[in-house]
């Protein structure tokens, strides 16, 4: 409590470096919680951002990170991104799916990609990827190619979506 007072002093400098050390292990540890929080649902509500680039630390798109930023086109990934939340996607203008869905991204989460115009893609297959449910729930696909190797197309993947065409690989024995 008393650190807390300290911080509003103008030389509170080493409370502010005490309470970090105590929160975060470490000056940088703290820094980096702090800016993962302040990203979590920074657009939420929806916005008007056209572009995104996501900074180096950045290793998810949070849960409904961008859901109804109705005119989000592009999102850049300074590092590597490991997984996309749910509804991460939902309601955006992200028509370029390879851009977003890298070969890093090991975990989609539901609805990730719901209500989109996606336009013809191929689904590439990852090792170890996993997919949530309704993944690309009320959007709008033409022609799309499942690549090789996956064994499951998950559960309601295309659920209420409008497809041209969907091409499934021998290697899926469930659907």
């Amino acid at each position: 409590r008393q650190l807390l007072y300290g911080l509003m002093l103008r030389s509170g400098n080493d409370c502010a470096v005490a309470l970090a050390l105590h929160v975060g292990k470490s000056v940088e540890n703290f820094a980096k919680m702090m800016n993962e929080t302040a990203f979590k649902n920074a657009f939420l509500a929806g916005t008007k951002i056209k572009s995104f680039t996501t900074p180096e630390f950045m290793t998810t798109i949070p849960g409904a990170f961008f859901m109804n930023c109705t005119e989000l086109e592009e999102v850049k990934y300074e590092g590597e991104i490991t997984s996309i939340g749910a509804f991460a996607f939902y309601n955006t203008k992200i028509s370029d799916i390879d851009s977003v869905l890298t070969d890093s991204v090991k975990s989609v989460g539901e609805s990730a990609f719901g209500k989109n115009n996606l336009g013809d893609f191929t689904l590439k297959y990852v090792e170890g990827r996993s997919w949530g449910r309704d993944i690309f729930e009320e959007a709008t696909l033409g022609d799309v190619i499942i690549e090789e190797g996956y064994k499951t197309v998950p559960s309601g993947m295309f659920d209420s979506s409008t497809i041209t065409s969907v091409v499934i690989p021998d290697t899926v024995t469930t659907i």
